[in-house]
């Protein structure tokens, strides 16, 4: 793609690569954004009142026009949750003269410093944006680009706003990637990435923000110039720095949201409430009736006036002998809930969230052994999330040494994401469980890191033991409590008395 265009003194202009790559790009950009709005509205309880009676909008107006009884955030959440990035392990240990001989540690120091790029750019929150974003609209993406300082600029995009393209025939090699957003000064700006270089374009008349019509627009785009810069800009990273965290991801590069089967069960569980919002304001109360009475009509409004009034001390009397009185039962509403319970067990099926997340029936959730096997699906659902999604994080941490002039660790592809255990257990027995990996001979490092302590809490904890060394906690738990170890069952750990180490 290096043409005249790229040239200091070529005037500016887009290339025809470029052209068909922007159009490709933005053409696909609007087709998705169409799509997964839908999703985002219905995580948000912007629902559609699709089944909607006339007697309900007649009943009601506008007074449940925003109504949801909303279960798709609760799907989403369920997940998120669960979805927590711990640190980094940059690169694996290496044996070093053979076997049997000194073995290196990993790179404690890359560690340091991923998590440093981490925090510098407050993705301990961005990253849960970041999952959350990919479950309900298919994808996330994270742009990493040369930041001010030693730090690289990590950001997340949104999937209404960033796309990439593949090689044709790869489902990894990405060609391009493209940004795309209305700026305060109502033009629409777009940015493309390609593996060499980095141009920015602009629309050459302002866009309309309101009610845009994503699909017939037609931007006539003209190179965007920023102070200070070239255009195009190359790129250092030498690849295309906008990393895809894809939901339920398909060879073609494409993803599925967590909503997709979803918001038919929503739509019907609305209907059924709806439903029984109406026969609760119509038929949810016993009615009397009277029949065999002329109905007088009042002379001034010429519409038939109530002789009856239903109250505590009324008598209901006619001189009539044919007039008859009774009374209609209450509709009964239980179908109605029979109904939404059913829906809520297939989507509570179809989307492995535990039952107890919907407290049908009322009652206490369960716990102990019960607990941990209705929430067996949704643990192996999150522990699936963090393999998808952990390969795009260790992406964005190798670009982040490129972004800083790491070539070194940007090399490395073998690195780990550390995540917290997504299965929930009780203290006593994960700190059991702990002890009895301890007594085995895993470190008592790796055993911090089990037990959910972040790198930052790990690294105070060695600087604690350097400056006043202490005993080992797993050596004062077997002086204290032996039968702790070698127990079978989950018994909780005593309390070990006076100061320990770590």
């Amino acid at each position: 793609m290096v043409t005249d265009l790229y040239n200091a003194t070529a005037p500016l202009g887009v290339s025809p690569p470029s052209a068909t790559l922007l159009k490709t790009l933005s053409r696909a950009l609007d087709i998705r954004a169409q799509r997964v709005q839908k999703y985002q509205d219905y995580y948000d309880g912007k629902q559609r009142l699709a089944f909607a009676t006339t007697k309900f909008r007649q009943a009601f107006g506008s007074l449940f026009g925003a109504f949801a009884d909303n279960m798709c955030a609760l799907v989403v959440d369920a997940v998120e949750e669960r979805l927590d990035v711990e640190g980094f392990r940059i690169g694996p240990g290496t044996a070093v003269g053979g076997p049997g001989k000194k073995v290196e540690s990993d790179d404690v120091e890359g560690d340091k410093l991923a998590w440093t790029m981490w925090q510098a750019n407050m993705l301990d929150l961005y990253s849960q944006i970041a999952h959350t974003g990919a479950l309900i609209k298919e994808c996330s993406y994270v742009l990493v680009g040369p930041g001010e300082g030693d730090q690289p600029d990590i950001t997340v995009e949104d999937a209404r706003q960033a796309i990439v393209v593949y090689e044709a025939g790869s489902y990894r090699k990405r060609k391009a990637g493209l940004k795309r957003w209305i700026d305060d000064d109502g033009y629409l700006n777009a940015t493309l990435y390609l593996p060499d270089w980095i141009e920015k374009y602009r629309s050459a008349e302002k866009i309309q923000s309101q009610a845009i019509d994503w699909g017939s627009l037609t931007p006539q785009w003209q190179p965007r110039v920023v102070g200070g810069e070239n255009w195009p800009l190359p790129n250092r990273l030498r690849t295309v720095p906008l990393v895809p965290l894809v939901n339920r991801p398909h060879l073609n590069g494409t993803g599925q949201s967590e909503l997709a089967s979803v918001l038919p069960i929503q739509d019907a569980i609305n209907k059924l409430v709806m439903d029984m919002i109406v026969a609760s304001e119509f038929s949810a109360y016993p009615k009397r009736y009277a029949t065999g009475i002329a109905i007088e009509v009042d002379e001034e409004t010429g519409q038939p006036s109530e002789q009856f009034s239903a109250a505590a001390d009324r008598i209901w009397a006619s001189e009539n002998e044919n007039a008859k009185f009774g009374t209609l039962e209450a509709a009964d509403l239980a179908p109605f809930v029979a109904g939404v319970e059913m829906l809520i067990q297939h989507l509570a099926s179809e989307t492995r969230t535990p039952y107890h997340y919907f407290l049908q029936h009322g009652g206490q959730p369960p716990s102990g052994e019960s607990l941990r096997a209705s929430e067996t699906g949704l643990v192996a659902k999150a522990e699936r999330k963090q393999r998808f999604f952990g390969e795009g994080w260790e992406e964005v941490i190798r670009l982040g040494f490129l972004a800083m002039g790491d070539t070194k660790r940007g090399a490395v592809y073998e690195s780990e994401t550390i995540w917290r255990d997504p299965e929930r257990k009780t203290e006593s027995e994960h700190v059991d469980a702990l002890v009895k990996l301890g007594s085995v001979g895993v470190p008592e490092e790796q055993l911090w890191a089990d037990a959910g302590y972040s790198p930052t809490q790990i690294a105070r904890f060695l600087d604690m033991r350097a400056r006043e060394p202490q005993v080992p906690l797993l050596k004062a738990i077997e002086k204290t409590a032996p039968a702790v170890i070698t127990a079978a069952g989950g018994s909780d750990v005593p309390t070990v008395p006076g100061p320990v180490g770590g």
